[in-house]
Order: structure tokens, then sequence, then C-alpha cells
């Protein structure tokens, strides 16, 4: 008899299954991570492969959805900006196209200079402004630390809005 996998079918070890249900119970991944989370337990790259193929057949692994949603995540805690979003998804594994439409459907919910502004008004308390040359360099390297652009932090500390 032959060992062939029927569609819609897990892979033959349901332990790496079951390991990358439990990642995903907890938070969402990309494939990526997943891919080296289940190989640091010690699976066999084929088995993660199918694995992966499986999860992704039956919608529960989706890089899309967790760029997405990592990257709302932290411009919503963190207050980041998309130079270090680009970063992050990069280093999760996702690819350059999907990093460049997630950055475009965020800054259609969400500008840019009103993230930067919710980043400075964290650093600074309410109502900053007047700033002094050192605290505007000092702020500057604090906005550039945090993902936003110099057209961004210009705008942003030279304007009387909070």
């Amino acid at each position: 008899m032959r060992n062939r996998r029927r569609a819609g079918t897990p892979p033959s070890s349901d332990s790496a299954v079951n390991a990358a249900y439990r990642y995903l119970a907890i938070r969402d991944h990309s494939r990526e991570e997943l891919r080296k989370k289940l190989a640091d337990k010690g699976f066999p790259p084929e088995e993660i492969r199918r694995t992966l193929d499986f999860l992704e057949e039956k919608d529960y692994l989706r890089d899309e959805r967790f760029a997405l949603l990592f990257a709302r995540g932290q411009v919503r805690l963190k207050a980041v900006g998309p130079d270090r979003l680009r970063m992050s998804l990069e280093a999760k594994g996702i690819s350059r196209e999907e990093i460049r439409r997630t950055l475009e459907t965020l800054a259609s919910e969400t500008p840019e200079e009103e993230t930067a502004r919710e980043a400075l008004r964290k650093k600074t308390g309410d109502a900053p402004s007047g700033f002094s040359l050192a605290e505007r360099r000092r702020l500057t390297a604090y906005l550039r630390r945090k993902g936003f652009g110099y057209d961004t932090i210009n705008r942003v500390l030279t304007t009387d809005e909070p």
C-alpha cells in the first residue's frame, strides 16, 4: 500500500501538526516563524513543509493576515513607524511584496504623522511644543529609532498641534 495523503488530511506525523496548533493557539505566526520553531523542536524538514502546507490549506496559517495583525498591533501599542515595521516583518520572513501591501493598508488606516505624534506624546507628555535644539535632536533620534522618516519627524516637531 502506498503512503499517499488525501487532500485535506494532516501529514503522517500528528506531532508536528499538534505542536504547530499549540503555537498558533497562542498567537498568529508567519510561515517562517513557525518553520523555525518546528525545526528547533527537531522535526524533519519534509514533515515541517507538509505541516505548513496543510495549515495553509486549512487557512490556519497566512502570512498576509499575520503581517497585518502584527503591524496593527505594533502601531497601536508601540507607535512605531513604517521603517521599523518593515524591518520587523522582514525578520519574521514576510515577503517584500506582502510588506509593501501591509504598509499601504496601514497608511490608509492610520496616517504616519498621526502615529508619530502619538509616539511623541508618549515620550514628552500631553502638550509638546517649543523644543530647544538639543531636545529636537534627542526627539529626532528617538522618532528615527521608532521607524519614522525625517520628513514626518520634521512636520511633527515643527507644528504646534499636540
